[in-house]
C-alpha cells in the first residue's frame, strides 16, 4: 500500500484528502506544519507527498527546496488554492513534480477511481500510458478486447477537470494508444 504524506494545515481539507486517499487504497499520513512534514519526509520516506504551500512557520516552498537540497527525490505534488502562474512555475522550478489547484476555485470532487486514474497519469506525466496499462494498474484486469472502461473514466475526468479549466486541458489522447497528463493551452486562452 503506497504511503502518502499530506502536509496541510487546514484540518477539513487534510481530512477530506486522507479520506479520499484511504478509499482509493492509499495509506495517508497527515501533518499540519512544514517542519513536521519535512521530518516525516526525511525519516519515513513516503511514496509521494501532497503539499500545501501556505503553511505555518516553514512554508511549502521551503519544504520543497530543503528536501531537494538534501537529495530527497520523493515525488511532491503541490495542492494549493494559490493558483497564480508565478506560484505554479516557481514550485515546479524548485523541484515540485506537479501542481494541482482546485479547478477554477471549485473542488473537482473526484471519485476514488477517478482520483486513482489521475494519480496514475500523474506518476507517468508526459508519457503516453496505454489503455491496457491503465486497465491493469487501476482495475486489475488484463487486456479485454473492446473494453471501454478506461475511456469512460477518462471522459468523466475531462468533464470534471478539462472542461472547467479556463486556460489548459490536462488529459491528452494519443489515438489508438492511450492517454497522457500534460497541460496544453486551450485555443483562445480563456475559453471554458
Amino acid at each position: 500500500m503506497a504511503k502518502v504524506l499530506i502536509v496541510e494545515d487546514d484540518r477539513v481539507i487534510a481530512e477530506g484528502m486522507a479520506r479520499h486517499l484511504s478509499s482509493a487504497g492509499f495509506d495517508p499520513v497527515v501533518v499540519g506544519r512544514g517542519e513536521q512534514g519535512l521530518a516525516r519526509l526525511r525519516f519515513e520516506r513516503p511514496d509521494v507527498v501532497v503539499l500545501d504551500l501556505m503553511l505555518p512557520e516553514r512554508d511549502g516552498w521551503s519544504v520543497i527546496e530543503e528536501a531537494r537540497s538534501e537529495g530527497i527525490a520523493t515525488p511532491i505534488v503541490v495542492v494549493s488554492a494559490r493558483g497564480t502562474e508565478h506560484d505554479r512555475v516557481h514550485a515546479l522550478e524548485i523541484g515540485a513534480d506537479d501542481y494541482l489547484v482546485f479547478v477554477d476555485g471549485e473542488s473537482a470532487e473526484l471519485t476514488p477511481t477517478e482520483f486513482r486514474l489521475l494519480y496514475q497519469l500523474a506518476l507517468e506525466r508526459g508519457r503516453v500510458v496505454t489503455r491496457d496499462e491503465l486497465l491493469q494498474k487501476i482495475w486489475g484486469r488484463r487486456e479485454a478486447h473492446r473494453d471501454r472502461t478506461v475511456d469512460v473514466f477518462v471522459r468523466r475526468l475531462r468533464d470534471k477537470i478539462d472542461r472547467r479549466a479556463t486556460r489548459h486541458t490536462f488529459i491528452q489522447t494519443r489515438y489508438g494508444v492511450g492517454y497522457r497528463l500534460e497541460p496544453v493551452a486551450k485555443v483562445g486562452g480563456d475559453v471554458s
